[in-house]
């Protein structure tokens, strides 16, 4: 049997199969990295609640506390695209909000440049 395994192993075919298992292994770790690293796992939590308006639990979250995990990810969140996406869903998902004081609060939190702010305000009008 060690005999069959040893002439398996030398086989170009086996040796390109693994090359390429290990290369698929190397790119798949890089990829959970950047998963774990942004945190992306909680805010597809906190996005898949405000699309459907409830948590994984089937709880409907009020607008304040929905608002308070939106200011915390903002405040954890260095990429200022993730910050402009995760605004424009709140937007769109909330059909705007109860007052400008929490329009404005949210968009002080987001940290946005002029142009990602003028980027929201066209998807206001759409």
């Amino acid at each position: 049997v060690s005999q069959m395994a040893k002439a398996l192993k030398a086989l170009p075919e086996y040796r390109e199969i693994m090359s390429k298992l290990s290369q698929h292994m190397q790119i798949a770790h890089q990829c959970m990295d950047v998963f774990t690293k942004q945190k992306l796992l909680d805010l597809s939590d906190l996005e898949q609640t405000l699309a459907t308006g409830k948590t994984d639990e089937d709880v409907v979250p009020t607008l304040k506390k929905i608002l308070g995990e939106v200011v915390t990810e903002f405040r954890g969140q260095p990429n200022s695209v993730m910050r402009l996406r995760l605004l424009a869903i709140v937007i769109v998902s909330q059909r705007g909000l109860e007052s400008q004081e929490q329009l404005d609060i949210l968009l002080a939190e987001a940290r946005l440049s002029e142009k990602e702010l003028n980027a929201l305000k066209n998807i206001e009008k759409l």
